[in-house]
């Protein structure tokens, strides 16, 4: 019954330092792990649900909070890595 307990408490503690310091991101089919700036439990796991909802929480923001939401370091991340693009950048560069 210990060793039960023990292998619970050590399988427990591998899933932490596995999944704490990643972001998991699943977004169009793809898969991606990227390091975390923070270790926390915020967004761990970023599904295309995620970045739409993200998305569309910048879209109806007013400029000052769009602003401090560009700090949010998972917000900053996405952008960095192409998940999440500025429009009219977008369409400035066709």
């Amino acid at each position: 019954m210990k060793n039960k307990i023990w292998v619970g408490i050590i399988v427990l503690n591998l899933l932490l330092v596995v999944t704490l310091p990643f972001h998991y991101v699943s977004y169009d089919s793809n898969f991606r792990i990227y390091p975390k700036s923070q270790l926390s439990f915020r967004y761990t796991f970023i599904t295309t649900t995620d970045v739409v909802d993200l998305i569309k929480q910048i879209n109806d923001a007013e400029y000052l909070d769009k602003n401090a939401m560009y700090n949010d370091p998972v917000i900053r991340m996405l952008k960095e890595r192409g998940i999440i693009v500025n429009k009219k950048a977008e369409d400035n560069k066709n």
